[in-house]
């Protein structure tokens, strides 16, 4: 079922609202130019199950929804939903292990060629 055509009613608000997030979650996978085959009813079953829409925010023990791997599409069997302070550590360490043991990172580096 598409989001536009599912029904809110008056005792779902907040169907509108997961709507949004759906949308702003494609949206921004095709930003970053990456495969995002997610279904409504997939993603709406996610944020429903134990009422998670509730505590989704921008804090660290608020929710998001991520993928399990990173380096895979946005699928149905590889999106999860976790706190957002799991994901980014998770997504920290990833990114420390993948760069090369003489390499720093890109703001260490602009700070080094600012002070010399």
């Amino acid at each position: 079922m598409e989001p536009r055509y599912c029904y809110q009613g008056k005792d779902r608000p907040y169907i509108r609202l997961i709507r949004l997030w759906y949308i702003r979650s494609r949206c921004q996978a095709r930003f970053r130019a990456e495969e995002f085959s997610v279904s409504w009813t997939h993603f709406l079953s996610l944020w429903l199950t134990d009422n998670q829409w509730q505590s989704h925010g921008t804090g660290s023990l608020d929710l998001c929804f991520g993928r399990r791997d990173c380096d895979l599409p946005w699928t149905d069997s590889n999106t999860e939903i976790i706190s957002r302070q799991a994901y980014l550590k998770r997504r920290f360490e990833r990114e420390n292990n993948s760069l090369p043991k003489n390499r720093t990172r890109n703001k260490q580096n602009l700070v080094r060629k600012i002070e010399a």
